[in-house]
């Protein structure tokens, strides 16, 4: 379930930087990274 949701997430981020331009989308970008990374520490993935 974690995956797709981050794939979902991904998807997400490429359409709102297609639509709202690079700077919304580096933010979404960053955004995700953060939330990646949150989800692995829970798992304890390096």
């Amino acid at each position: 379930a974690g995956m797709s949701l981050l794939i979902d997430e991904v998807t997400a981020v490429e359409s709102t930087a297609e639509k709202e331009g690079l700077d919304a989308g580096k933010i979404a970008a960053q955004k995700l990274g953060s939330m990646m990374r949150k989800y692995h520490n829970k798992l304890g993935v390096d």
